[in-house]
């Protein structure tokens, strides 16, 4: 393709993509230069999972007793039953024995 065939608004067209693309290119450079530089992580980890010893025991348990294959907790499982992050902090150990019941 040549480009003296292509009409004014083509040009125009092609040109400002091509300044996209130098700018998508330089930007990441940049960011790749900003974040090798850091003593630190770029974002902040915000999720910390401090367990009691039977909390322990209970997230060994979910892993190798299967119920990764539906539910979801602390970053391990799928999501096609319903997530149980945090489902201690919202329910009641009553509540979750007898449910389970």
């Amino acid at each position: 393709m040549k480009f003296n065939n292509l009409r004014t608004g083509e040009k125009i067209l092609f040109g400002i993509f091509a300044l996209m693309l130098v700018f998508a290119g330089i930007s990441f450079v940049m960011m790749e230069i900003y974040r090798s530089r850091l003593n630190h992580p770029m974002y902040e980890i915000t999720t910390q999972f401090d367990f009691t010893p039977e909390g322990k025991v209970g997230s060994e348990l979910f892993r190798t007793k299967g119920c990764t294959d539906c539910h979801r907790a602390v970053r391990n499982g799928t999501n096609h039953g319903v997530v149980l992050d945090g489902i201690g902090s919202r329910r009641t150990l009553d509540y979750l024995i007898s449910f389970l019941r």
